[in-house]
C-alpha cells in the first residue's frame, strides 16, 4: 500500500502529545477535516458516551497535488465535535457538526475555507443530543439531521 502523506494532527494545540480520531474524515475536493476523539483514560467502553465526554479539537488539511504534500489549513482547538460524523454543504460553504460547550450539546457551523465559527445553536444538556458516532446530514429541506443516542434530531434553518 502507498501512503501519500503523514502529518501530525494537533487540533491547534502546540503541546499535543497524542491525538485520536475514530470516525470518518469529512472530505470535499482536496480538503479533509478530522475531529478529536481523545477521551483520555476510560473505565468502560460506553463511559464517554454515557458521561457526555467531549474533547475539543477540529482540524482541516489540504492536499496539494502539485507538490504532493498535505498541510494543515485551519484548526479550532476550543470547539468540540466529539463523536458524530460532520457534514458540509457546498451551497452554504459551511461544515456542520453536533458539538458540546460546557454541559450543552450544540449545532456548530464552520466556514469550510477558513474554519471560522459561523454559528453555534444551543440544543440542550441531555443525552438526547449525543450523536454517538452517527452521521449528520443536510436534508433537501435545508434542515440538519443527526442520529443520536435516543433517536433523530432535526434542526431547521430560520
Amino acid at each position: 500500500p502507498r501512503i501519500a502523506a503523514e502529518v501530525p494532527i494537533t487540533f491547534g494545540t502546540a503541546d499535543a502529545t497524542s491525538t485520536i480520531s475514530e470516525q470518518s474524515v469529512l472530505v470535499d475536493g482536496y480538503r479533509a477535516v478530522v475531529v478529536n476523539n481523545d477521551y483520555g483514560p476510560i473505565g468502560a467502553p460506553l463511559e464517554p458516551i454515557l458521561q457526555g465526554i467531549a474533547p475539543p479539537g477540529v482540524e482541516q488539511f489540504e492536499w496539494d497535488p502539485t507538490t504532493r504534500t498535505l498541510a494543515s489549513v485551519w484548526s479550532q482547538p476550543d470547539v468540540s465535535c466529539p463523536n458524530g460524523i460532520p457534514a458540509m454543504s457546498r451551497a452554504s460553504g459551511l461544515m456542520y457538526c453536533i458539538g458540546k460547550r460546557g454541559d450543552d450539546w450544540t449545532l456548530e457551523g464552520f466556514d469550510w475555507l477558513t474554519g471560522d465559527v459561523a454559528f453555534t445553536e444551543l440544543l440542550g444538556a441531555t443525552m438526547d443530543y449525543n450523536t454517538t458516532y452517527a452521521g449528520c446530514e443536510i436534508g433537501p429541506d435545508r434542515a440538519f439531521y443527526a442520529g443520536t443516542f435516543t433517536g433523530l434530531v432535526r434542526v431547521r434553518p430560520e
